[in-house]
């Protein structure tokens, strides 16, 4: 059985990364960023494993059996990529809204199996975190609210499913605050076999 590890920060490890994805026993891996920092390094993950195109036919010409441990080990890795801003590091993003915003639309307009991710709220970590910035644990919420809509938004516009942080507070998300309509005509991304 092929295994995709569905939320994993592989960019945090690049070197260690780029040399154990061959052998680790997932086929795909949703590698999920965390800030404009690491990006280009996800992006890098992604061009060093890129998804398979789907394939038309069910037959396979490989002499390992199917479904078996080597089988998995051998198959293609593959890295689909998560841009976004996760909520643990929205207060600490040192870009410009207009500059990371600009450059998050690229990355996901260029990539078409990215989705935009890790994004979410954290009132948990705004209350650990504020004290240390001198600020009022709401002034940094509020940080994360204005970077998630933008990106919820902007996945909308885009056409891109958001990743999202899993929180208990996602199942009230929307009685948090109202959600636009215009968020909810985001597509499921193509399914692959």
């Amino acid at each position: 059985m092929a295994l995709f590890d569905s939320h994993c920060h592989l960019q945090f490890r690049m070197a260690e990364s780029l040399r154990m994805i061959p052998s680790m026993r997932p086929q795909c891996f949703g590698v999920a960023s965390t800030q404009p920092a690491d990006w280009d390094k996800v992006q890098t993950l992604y061009n060093a494993f890129p998804p398979s195109a789907p394939s038309s036919s069910s037959g396979s010409s490989s002499a390992v059996p199917p479904g078996s441990a080597d089988a998995t080990r051998t198959k293609k890795k593959e890295v689909y990529p998560a841009f976004g801003i996760h909520p643990w590091w929205a207060h600490k993003v040192l870009e410009p809204y207009d500059e990371w915003l600009a450059r998050l639309t690229d990355l996901l307009s260029s990539t078409p199996e990215a989705v935009c991710g890790e994004i979410g709220l954290d009132k948990i970590t705004a209350k650990r975190e504020a004290p240390g910035q001198g600020q009022e644990w709401t002034a940094l919420y509020d940080v994360q609210r204005t970077m998630f809509v933008a990106q919820l938004r902007l996945a909308a516009k885009l056409g891109k499913v958001p990743h999202f942080q899993p929180l208990p507070y996602h199942p009230r998300l929307p009685t948090c605050w109202p959600i636009p309509r215009d968020l909810t005509s985001a597509r499921r991304p193509p399914l692959r076999s």
